[in-house]
C-alpha cells in the first residue's frame, strides 16, 4: 500500500493512483495534503531542498508498514545538482516528486514516469543504464520523454 500525500492546491490523485496501480501493482490510498515548511526554501536557489520536505513529512506523519508518496507543485533540489524531479529515501519507505517542471504537452506522461522512477527506489531498485527503462536517470526534461513508463526486461524480472 503506498500513502500518497499531495501538497495543498494540488489534486492529482487519480492520475498518480492509475500509475501505481497499473505499473507496480500496489494498492494506494490519499492520505491528505499538506503545507511545506517555509524555512525549508533556500533564497540563495530559489528553490526547496528535496530531502528536508521528506524530513517534514517523515516526522510529521504517522508511520506504519505502507511506502509514502509526497507531491509537491515547487522547485527542488539536492546538495551538488541544479535541479531534480524528484527524490526517493528507501530507508524510511518515501518517494518525492516535483510537478514544477514537467510542465508541457507530456505532462501525464512525464508525471508516471518519475512517480515509477522515485518509488522504484523506495522498492530497491538503482539507476539502470538502458536509456529506455524507467529507472534511468533523467538529466533534463527530454531525457525522462524519451524513456518508457515501465522497466526494461532486466529490471522487471528483479519487480
Amino acid at each position: 500500500m503506498v500513502n500518497v500525500y499531495q501538497q495543498k492546491g494540488l489534486d492529482l490523485y487519480p492520475s498518480i493512483d492509475s500509475t501505481i496501480r497499473e505499473i507496480l501493482k500496489q494498492k494506494t490510498i490519499l492520505s491528505g495534503y499538506f503545507e511545506i515548511d517555509r524555512h525549508l526554501y533556500n533564497p540563495l536557489r530559489q528553490q526547496y531542498n528535496a530531502m528536508s520536505i521528506i524530513d517534514q513529512m517523515v516526522e510529521s506523519g504517522e508511520r506504519n508498514s505502507n511506502q509514502m508518496f509526497l507531491l509537491v507543485d515547487i522547485d527542488i533540489y539536492v546538495q551538488g545538482v541544479n535541479y531534480v524531479f524528484g527524490l526517493a529515501d528507501p530507508v524510511r519507505r518515501t518517494a518525492l516528486v516535483s510537478t514544477y517542471r514537467l510542465a508541457g504537452e507530456n505532462f501525464d506522461a512525464r508525471l508516471a514516469k518519475e512517480t515509477v522512477h522515485e518509488l522504484g527506489h523506495v522498492f530497491g531498485f538503482q539507476h539502470c543504464p538502458v536509456p529506455e527503462c524507467v529507472m534511468f536517470f533523467s538529466h533534463t526534461v527530454t531525457d525522462t520523454d524519451h524513456k518508457l513508463s515501465d522497466f526494461c526486461p532486466n529490471c522487471r524480472s528483479r519487480l
